[in-house]
């Protein structure tokens, strides 16, 4: 099955049963890492310093170092029942069991985490931080639960603030993932919003010719330093201020779109490419499905956030 036609499956299963998970300036430390280079251009004759340019940097590989003996660790952070005020959000054991199935299959190891404490969430997290990676491509985390705008999640007892969550895995908190990628794939609530759907030609759907403007391979003897933030990838199951919608019969769109589009092409698609189809398939084809008008036949928009620094693919490992 294409990766165009997942979303069609995925509407097609889903009925009356829509919901919505909403509950109603830091410096960068640089980090030395060996495997990147950075370089100073050629001095031309009459020049009498050295400006700072995108083409002055390169990197050795522009591919992620996914040859590691093992893929990593993959969290899931399952927040179905709350202590206070909150609904129970029925139908999130379906993502969980999917996203459990696609870091099997993706090579990862995963540790469902089910309705924990948002000191739980910590201590989960500290331990992360404080484990050698050193053997490990890379270190993914799913965040399934309630969530708010400025980026507010929910844990079973207590709100969290995401921005603290992914800091706990950045190069400078866990240097054993330095220069490798951080995933963080959010279904939760970001606001109250509803997207409205809006009419588009066929003309702004067809595919448009690109040309590339190659970088110029230029040798490097420095070692460079990078930000603690690099290496970051969050892909949203909405947009900033906006709801997400979750089915109890099929779990959410954005879960079940994105784990089937891993699971069929994550060895072949670099990963950035993988989640910009999701989200074509979803922006198209995805309506919810509710008895409401007022959020009948509505869509929704996912976001992805990439601070990664080279491609990604899960490509299957030699056994």
């Amino acid at each position: 099955m294409q990766v165009e036609n997942l979303c069609q499956v995925c509407q097609a299963t889903f009925d009356r049963g829509d919901s919505f998970d909403a509950g109603f300036d830091p410096i960068s430390v640089p980090i030395r890492h060996p495997d990147r280079t950075t370089v100073r251009r050629e001095l031309k004759d009459g020049d009498d310093k050295i400006e700072p340019s995108v083409w002055d940097v390169k990197f050795d590989y522009f591919e992620y170092n996914m040859s590691f003996p093992k893929r990593g660790i993959f969290l899931i952070f399952d927040q179905e029942n709350f202590d206070y005020g909150l609904q129970q959000r029925v139908g999130s054991k379906l993502d969980r069991i999917v996203l459990e199935e696609t870091a099997i299959k993706l090579g990862f190891t995963p540790n469902v985490c089910h309705d924990y404490t948002k000191d739980d969430v910590y201590a989960e997290l500290r331990k992360i931080s404080q484990m050698n990676h050193s053997q490990y491509d890379c270190f993914a985390c799913a965040i399934l639960t309630h969530g708010e705008e400025d980026e507010m999640v929910y844990a079973k007892d207590d709100s969290m603030k995401l921005k603290t969550l992914i800091s706990r895995v950045s190069a400078t908190e866990c240097p054993s993932l330095a220069g490798k990628p951080k995933l963080f794939f959010v279904q939760a609530c970001r606001g109250k919003e509803i997207s409205q759907p809006a009419i588009c030609t066929t003309a702004c759907l067809k595919r448009q010719q690109v040309q590339s403007d190659s970088i110029p391979d230029v040798d490097s003897e420095e070692t460079p330093k990078i930000p603690a933030e690099a290496d970051i990838l969050v892909a949203y199951s909405t947009q900033p201020g906006q709801v997400s919608v979750r089915n109890e019969y099929t779990g959410s769109v954005f879960v079940q779109t994105m784990c089937a589009a891993l699971k069929q092409r994550g060895g072949e698609l670099e990963l950035v490419q993988l989640l910009t189809r999701v989200n074509r398939n979803i922006a198209l084809t995805f309506e919810t499905n509710m008895c409401s008008p007022k959020f009948d036949k509505k869509k929704q928009m996912p976001s992805i956030v990439s601070q990664l620094t080279a491609e990604l693919y899960f490509r299957p490992k030699d056994t």
